[in-house]
């Protein structure tokens, strides 16, 4: 189940999974040494199980989206070169496997198939991948005007407050206007990744660097299937699209941020 409905609210623990795993995992690179390799299998575990968990859902987006942000914090805390050579032995079958028809869904499988080629079904599987690229080709530079779209006005864009809110403004505001959201979107990775440089401790670097993953995942994962870099899946764009659990759960890792940067040290007089 991939969604809890409690009276008019709908809670998806999935997003939820992102926060409590970057949690865990800075608290597990704090206490324990990762350039041994039983602390690596140690965090490992605790990932896949996470990762087994939301596949089950099925929910094949956000379980890639956990190891990377294993990844991203398993680096920073020290993972070891031949520990990285290791896995990779082992990751590229079990990613092959994930990505088997033995795990997929079928309609994960037409996904992809529409992916390659939009034109198998367009008027089924392959028509959010079909209008997508028409709504991101028509917005040209400047964009066709603030809520003039044809394609978002006219009913032809799919989920367009949620996963396609990035068509909707490369539509209506152009190569500009989806440039300066991505620019925007990627200030505030920046400011994640300083705010990581700022710690005073190892634990508060390990939550902002697990922040900036996620949210730099999510936003290039978003972007990547409305350009069809991607085949389509359903992931929001942080802080633009529409609420729910997914914007609770950005919104909280910004809390986690500033968590950390309430216990840096305070600059001094004369300090630069």
């Amino acid at each position: 189940v991939r969604s809890f409905f409690i009276g008019p609210v709908t809670f998806q623990p999935s997003e939820v999974s992102k926060l409590a795993m970057i949690v865990v995992l800075a608290a597990y690179f704090e206490r324990f040494e990762i350039r041994k390799g039983r602390h690596v299998l140690g965090s490992l575990a605790l990932v896949l199980v996470a990762m087994a968990l939301v596949l089950r859902q099925p929910d094949l987006s956000t379980a890639l989206l956990l190891g990377a942000i294993w990844a991203g914090m398993a680096f920073t805390a020290g993972l070891r070169l031949p520990h990285v050579a290791l896995l990779s032995v082992f990751a590229a079958p079990m990613l092959a496997f994930m990505l088997s028809a033995d795990v997929l869904e079928q309609y994960q499988l037409r996904r992809v198939l529409a992916w390659l080629d939009p034109s198998i079904d367009p008027g089924g599987i392959g028509f959010q991948n079909l209008h997508t690229l028409i709504a991101v080709g028509s917005g040209g530079v400047g964009g066709v005007g603030f809520a003039r779209g044809l394609q978002s006005q006219g009913g032809w864009l799919p989920l367009m407050h949620t996963d396609n809110i990035f068509a909707l403004v490369a539509e209506e505001l152009g190569f500009v206007g989806g440039a300066v959201l991505l620019l925007l979107l990627g200030f505030v990775v920046l400011r994640v990744l300083r705010a990581a440089a700022a710690s005073r401790d190892r634990l508060g670097a390990l939550l902002c660097v697990g922040v900036a993953v996620y949210l730099l995942g999510q936003i290039a994962v978003n972007v990547g299937v409305v350009l069809q870099l991607l085949p389509v899946t359903g992931v929001s764009l942080p802080f633009v699209s529409y609420g729910g659990s997914s914007l609770v759960t950005a919104l909280g890792a910004i809390g986690l941020v500033q968590a950390v940067l309430l216990r840096r040290p305070s600059l001094t007089f004369g300090e630069r």
